[in-house]
């Protein structure tokens, strides 16, 4: 088992780690969460002899007040410094994350709670409308996306090509989380249409995940490959959410199956 190495992970997911065979997509959920900390939250993570020099300097006492507040590990032990600061030192590889006060601990260590919790969830959950009427709402759905993007709907004419232009019109928008609460359900509805057309003979075929309570579109082609119209565009917009290529996650998808050369 590979655990995150990085000193807040440790403690906030003592009980999460990764196998060897996770899926691309979960560890894309991870790698957000990380990056989502960083740029919410200024914590500083400290190398062992930084970590040894500060204990030293700062007279860094073990405290279990803090500890029972935010949960106990046995990854990590929290100490309070002789100026107010807490080191959250970590017993896997003596590295450690510093933090301005317990008032700053305890607001990253929610805030991670709440991400963990979102980043276990399907990763359609709250994202494609209509459920099993998915389909019946496609023509809508790109009228949509046409209007909101300023596109002239005569350019989003199905083709691989038209992708490059939702490419243009993505790049550089405020964050991941923003094009799928805004955009995902119109973006898997065009992504859909075009492989339909790639493919003559396809169609829509939505299948209920039982697990996660929700229905799953697909696209079925004439010699019965399932196609996902969403799975792979949802890791580009994750990998690259200031830049992402959605032509190229709908080609490597359509030449994943063999539909394209």
């Amino acid at each position: 088992m590979k655990i995150i190495t990085l000193s807040i992970f440790i403690i906030l997911f003592s009980d999460y780690s990764y196998s060897q065979n996770v899926s691309k997509f979960d560890t894309v959920k991870q790698q957000n969460i990380h990056s989502e900390m960083r740029k919410k939250y200024n914590f500083k993570n400290l190398s062992k002899k930084q970590t040894k020099e500060i204990l030293t300097k700062y007279n860094g006492v073990y405290n279990q007040d803090i500890e029972n507040k935010i949960g106990k590990s046995i990854f990590s032990k929290p100490y309070l410094l002789s100026d107010g600061r807490i080191l959250l030192y970590s017993i896997f590889d003596s590295t450690a994350a510093l933090y301005e006060s317990i008032e700053h601990l305890m607001s990253v260590v929610e805030t991670s709670k709440k991400l963990s919790q979102k980043s276990s969830q399907h990763m359609l959950t709250g994202l494609l409308p209509y459920g099993s009427d998915f389909p019946l709402h496609v023509d809508e759905l790109i009228n949509k996306l046409s209007q909101q993007l300023s596109i002239p709907i005569d350019s989003l004419d199905r083709s691989n090509k038209s992708m490059e232009i939702l490419d243009k019109k993505f790049k550089e928008m405020e964050s991941s989380e923003f094009i799928y609460q805004n955009y995902f359900a119109m973006i898997v509805a065009y992504a859909g249409e075009v492989m339909i057309k790639t493919t003559p003979g396809s169609y829509w075929k939505m299948t209920y995940n039982e697990k996660d309570s929700l229905w799953e579109p697909y696209i079925i082609t004439s010699n019965q490959t399932k196609f996902n119209p969403w799975r792979e565009l949802y890791v580009e917009i994750n990998e690259n959410p200031n830049n992402p290529c959605l032509s190229c996650a709908l080609a490597g998808e359509l030449h994943k199956y063999g539909l394209m050369k």
